[in-house]
């Protein structure tokens, strides 16, 4: 299946403080819990660095499974930034817009999945594929 993303627009006014360990959380072995200060956290401020270029997209589909892009992850996308060769982008292909990193090879543009069911795909004038924004994050539910 096809990466299709549902569009949310950004409400940068609230200021919704969260917990936060400054000093992580440990994937390996732990560290006692009184070297950890509880800090607060603003997740527009730390996620959104331009709110009125900043779009998020609710993911479908499996194209991006390898990279853990998952149907239901959400992307944080940002049209005020540069798009560069392998950035994670949102494209406006074929009457849609789709989640891929974008590839520039011998003055081609192209978007490439992250699953070996799916072949690149040629940004062209009969797709009439555009580039709407580079992704800045992934936010994944936990199993």
């Amino acid at each position: 299946m096809e990466h299709k993303i549902q569009l949310y627009t950004i409400q940068n006014n609230t200021n919704k403080l969260i917990p936060y360990f400054d000093k992580g959380i440990q994937a390996g072995f732990p560290s006692p819990a009184s070297d950890y200060m509880e800090l607060a956290i603003d997740l527009n401020e730390t996620l959104i660095k331009n709110p009125s270029s900043t779009f998020i997209g609710r993911i479908t589909g499996d194209s991006m499974i390898d990279i853990g892009i998952f149907d239901g992850s959400l992307a944080i996308v940002d049209k005020s930034l540069r798009v560069e060769n392998n950035s994670l982008v949102v494209a406006w292909i074929d009457g849609g817009f789709t989640l891929k990193q974008i590839r520039k090879e011998n003055g081609n543009t192209y978007l490439m999945a992250f699953n070996r069911n799916f072949k690149p795909v040629l940004i062209d004038e009969a797709n009439q594929g555009s580039i709407w924004g580079k992704v800045t994050y992934i936010i994944n539910k936990a199993l």
